[in-house]
């Protein structure tokens, strides 16, 4: 189940889109293809099959984007800067896969919540305080990641197939983060204000793994029961954090 914050997923008919103005044709179209691209990854994803969401032939989609890496890129700009104004130009021009590569970019680099997250593992910690700040901490994780599913799904689905995305976002951008919250946990191991479950990275792996997966992964996923939003996040992270009381 996907969700978006700023515009509907459901496609809307040929008629009604046609009647939208150029910037919202753009903003339905992209939003969809950002879905099925999440879905499908960048080779499972044809214009074909965005063309029949829609209930129009492929060579209509044409005429608001001049080709796949166009659509690919504004599909991008819809999920990780959704308040951004798209396009106002039919058909969008062709965009290279590196310009896209470089707004995945700047929005891992400057703007995800992974690099604000980044910021607090530098801020010294009371030990008397550790698992208050161990809960805070990963609190912001899972409401970041949550908050930011759409964006940081098409991220990690396209890595899987383009070189230099997964280079960044995976052995940059998350082994960066992780590397911090290890040398964080670190102190606080040694301090003893927080129990060694294991090596630090280690634990550091298992921490983020666990809120990745509930925060973000478990939003586009069926579960066997049915779990409550509001109840996920306090329960989980009591759970993490009472682990590691020392």
């Amino acid at each position: 189940m996907t969700h978006y914050a700023d515009a509907s997923t459901a496609p809307v008919s040929n008629a009604a889109l046609t009647r939208r103005p150029v910037a919202e044709r753009l903003r339905d179209v992209s939003v969809r293809a950002a879905e099925l691209l999440s879905e499908r990854g960048y080779a499972g994803f044809r214009l074909a099959d965005l063309a029949a969401e829609f209930g129009i032939t492929e060579a209509a989609v044409y005429r608001y984007v001049q080709g796949k890496d166009a659509l690919v890129h504004m599909a991008f700009r819809a999920a990780l800067y959704p308040a951004l104004d798209p396009v106002n130009q039919v058909p969008a021009p062709l965009v290279s896969r590196r310009e896209t590569i470089l707004l995945a970019k700047r929005f891992l680099e400057k703007d995800s919540p992974l690099r604000q997250l980044r910021a607090r593992l530098q801020l010294p910690v009371d030990g008397a305080n550790a698992v208050e700040a161990l809960h805070a901490l990963l609190a912001e994780l899972y409401r970041a990641l949550h908050g930011h599913a759409v964006a940081l799904r098409l991220i990690e689905r396209i890595a899987k197939e383009w070189p230099e995305l997964e280079q960044l976002w995976f052995a940059h951008i998350r082994r960066r983060f992780l590397d911090d919250f290890a040398r964080w946990l670190e102190r606080l191991m040694d301090r003893g204000a927080l129990c060694r479950a294991g090596s630090p990275l280690t634990v550091a792996g298992v921490l983020v793994e666990t809120v990745h997966q509930f925060a973000l992964a478990r939003q586009f996923e069926k579960s066997p029961v049915p779990l409550v939003d509001t109840e996920i996040e306090p329960a989980l992270l009591h759970m993490l954090t009472r682990g590691l009381a020392g």
